[in-house]
């Protein structure tokens, strides 16, 4: 017999949220492969060996001069020790485990507020909208602290709490990945609205206390200080070069996901019936803008979404929450991390990197003498960062820090554009490890010479004449 408060149809629906989240983390369950993550856990065991941020890069090709402070290390040391407790799959497990966090909370929030199929639209549209950001990197730990923060920030334009508490929130975020201003965008922007709306200058003034204490706690208060402002607008300049930063394509599953996350919202703002405040509108076009004009903001836009769609439904209810959703909703998580460690537990191949890097080509470079140049494929730099570290390779995933002419010379070379013969002289390289489809190896053993030492996968190691 089904609890008080329950229907088939509710109950079907709530398992269906379990399962959804469930099937987050089993799908989330994989050997690790984001390119970005070796790099991530070189830079965590650094500070743990000297206990202090690095200022200068000393890996690269282009030498000590290169100004680079780390500002997701806390992020760096989650992962870091994830991997000393167990190898690279223990950094599967936390990146797993994360997954089931950030689907289960809206999940249960979703459970909690709205009705039971449209909490099951609104998981499953979350899943597909944060799917392509499930790399196990420090921005996946943003996206579940996003989950709270966006609400308590609507709670704080709406007067229902002071809003201070989003002042070390923003401080700890800060350390832990670059997305820690977006609250505080979401708070100036709906802010703004809201005390202009009303004409409310103490709310203004409040919101605006709370905005620049998180942002002076920010700037005064952690290791890496006014850099992370720099650090910013430095992705901003480099963004043209990774893909990531592309506009969205609405056919991939993140696309859909986030299309269908705005119409569930737009629905709930036109079945409301009544006068919206002018802030919502404000909050939905933040969302908006970020999900479609970058590919790596839509997973927090659809997150945005998501959190205000709970919000929109709860307003619409006018009421007590029964005790059967309470409860259904509290269900979610954890009946969801039971599934998800049972399949942590039975997954094979866990224990070492994706197949798809060039382990034996790292290997011999490792051989090298230290401080080789090599002339890299740019997936693989932060690889090589971790598996050969006498290497140096010319460019690798933190570009924000190289000097972006060479940036530019270094992307065109790729495709035998440009000067390309002048950047490999630039370079100094001996040594290159190359993707073997690239026109780049085809250059250097056709017109330059250059001989194959060895194949590996997708990728080929070539010796200057």
């Amino acid at each position: 017999m089904l609890p008080r408060g329950w229907s088939l149809s509710a109950a079907a629906a709530r398992l269906s949220t379990v399962l959804l989240v469930a099937a987050a983390g089993v799908s989330a369950l994989r050997p690790v492969g984001d390119p970005d993550i070796f790099w991530h856990l070189r830079t965590g065991e650094l500070i743990l060996d000297t206990h202090r941020l690095p200022s200068h890069d000393s890996w690269s090709a282009t030498g000590p001069s290169l100004p680079w402070v780390p500002h997701e290390w806390l992020g760096e040391l989650f992962f870091t020790a994830a991997y000393s407790v167990g190898g690279f799959a223990g950094v599967a497990v936390a990146r797993c485990l994360l997954v089931v966090l950030l689907v289960g909370s809206i999940g249960w929030l979703a459970t909690r507020r709205l009705p039971p199929w449209l909490a099951v639209l609104v998981t499953a549209a979350t899943v597909l909208g944060t799917s392509a950001g499930w790399g196990e990197r420090p921005q996946l730990l943003s996206f579940l602290l996003l989950v709270p923060a966006s609400g308590y920030v609507r709670r704080a334009v709406a007067g229902e709490v002071r809003g201070w508490w989003l002042v070390p929130l923003t401080w700890l975020w800060s350390m832990v990945h670059g997305l820690w201003f977006l609250p505080l965008l979401l708070l100036a922007v709906t802010g703004l609205v809201a005390a202009a709306e009303r004409r409310d200058l103490r709310l203004f003034g409040r919101l605006a206390l709370v905005g620049g204490a998180s942002l002076a706690a920010v700037l005064a208060l952690t290791p890496a200080g006014v850099d992370l402002l720099r650090a910013v607008v430095a992705v901003g300049d480099t963004s043209r070069y990774v893909s990531e930063w592309s506009p969205l394509n609405v056919r991939t599953a993140h696309g859909v996901g986030f299309l269908t996350m705005l119409l569930v919202v737009l629905a709930l703002l036109v079945r409301s019936g009544r006068r919206l405040p002018w802030w919502v509108l404000a909050d939905v076009s933040v969302a908006v803008v970020l999900g479609v004009t970058w590919s790596r903001t839509t997973a927090p836009a659809t997150i945005l979404l998501a959190t205000l769609a709970c919000r929109l439904g709860a307003d619409l209810t006018r009421g007590p929450v029964p005790v059967a959703r309470i409860v259904s909703a509290a269900s979610v998580i954890g009946a969801a991390l039971s599934l998800t460690l049972a399949a942590v537990v039975a997954a094979p191949g866990l224990g070492a990197a994706d197949d798809g890097y060039p382990a034996r080509a790292a290997a011999y470079l490792q051989d090298q003498p230290a401080g080789t140049v090599v002339l890299n494929a740019y997936r693989v730099g932060g690889y090589l960062l971790w598996a050969a570290p006498h290497a140096r390779p010319v460019v690798d995933q933190r570009i924000e820090i190289f000097p972006p002419d060479l940036l530019a010379a270094y992307m065109q070379a790729l495709s035998l554009r440009g000067d390309w013969r002048g950047l490999v002289r630039r370079t100094g390289a001996r040594l290159a490890l190359v993707a073997r489809n690239e026109p780049l190896s085809t250059g250097l053993r056709d017109v330059l010479g250059w001989r194959t030492i060895l194949t590996d996968g997708d990728y080929v190691l070539l010796q200057a004449p």
